[in-house]
């Protein structure tokens, strides 16, 4: 379940209408309607507002950092390389 179906799923459980979710957190209530009725996206500031409101918390999963390393200096770079064939061989050659 994706973070949106589950602000979805809590909007739809706490009973609250459209119309006091929008009016207790300034968030427009046809953005809303768009996000719960028709499963539209919402710009990032909003969701965080409705999160607010709804007493969400974002945690992150035990074990999972998410963030990849940087790479040690000197190191092999991780780009492939293209091999040139055919056409791309002679015009390399040429100059």
């Amino acid at each position: 379940m994706t973070a949106s179906e589950r602000l979805r799923q809590a909007i739809r459980e706490s009973g609250l209408t459209h119309y006091r979710v929008g009016h207790d957190t300034g968030v427009g209530i046809r953005s809303i309607d768009r996000f719960m009725l028709e499963g539209k996206t919402i710009r990032t500031d909003t969701f965080d507002t409705l999160c607010d409101y709804m007493g969400f918390e974002l945690c992150r999963k035990k074990g999972r950092t998410g963030a990849k390393q940087p790479a040690k200096k000197g190191a092999p770079s991780s780009k492939r390389t293209v091999k040139k064939t055919g056409a791309a061989k002679r015009k390399a050659k040429k100059k």
